[in-house]
């Protein structure tokens, strides 16, 4: 197996993992995305979400709300 290309698709902070909630589109003919990000308060509970909207089928992402 070959690695081909390698993204992170968000980072931790110290002390905290992110969790990835879900992505999918939100529109039906767009390629348009929304990713909701949680993350990790404390062993095994995630809180502090937010959501991510994507309009060009995931390259870019708009600031975390």
């Amino acid at each position: 197996m070959k690695l081909l290309e390698k993204k992170v698709a968000h980072s931790h902070q110290p002390g905290r993992a992110p969790l990835c909630g879900f992505i999918t589109y939100v529109d039906p003919k767009k390629p348009v995305l929304l990713r909701r990000i949680g993350w990790e308060v404390s062993n095994d509970i995630h809180d502090d979400f937010a959501d991510s909207i994507s309009r060009d089928n995931g390259k870019t992402w708009s600031d975390p709300r």
